[in-house]
């Protein structure tokens, strides 16, 4: 599992991949502004899990949750597999 934070806060991670997707793209091209990645976090004593998305134009990707309409940016480390 992927560390993922927002800030300096570390998030619980959740693997909780999109059945309705299951191997299809997203999009025609495999780029766009709201992929679903196969991750939802929660915050330190938060009830809440929220769907990690992903803005991937190009060669690169930000991954981001929604929090009330507006994007908080999440970032990872590398996994230690």
């Amino acid at each position: 599992m992927p560390e993922l934070y927002i800030g300096e806060i570390q998030l619980e991670v959740l693997d909780a991949p999109n059945p309705r997707l299951a191997g299809r793209l997203q999009t025609a091209t495999g780029y766009g502004r709201k992929l679903s990645t196969p991750y939802k976090v929660r915050k330190p004593g938060s009830k809440v899990w929220k769907r990690v998305y992903c803005c991937c134009f190009s060669n690169s990707g930000t991954l981001y949750t929604l929090n009330k309409g507006l994007w908080e940016i999440v970032r990872g480390c590398p996994r230690k597999d």
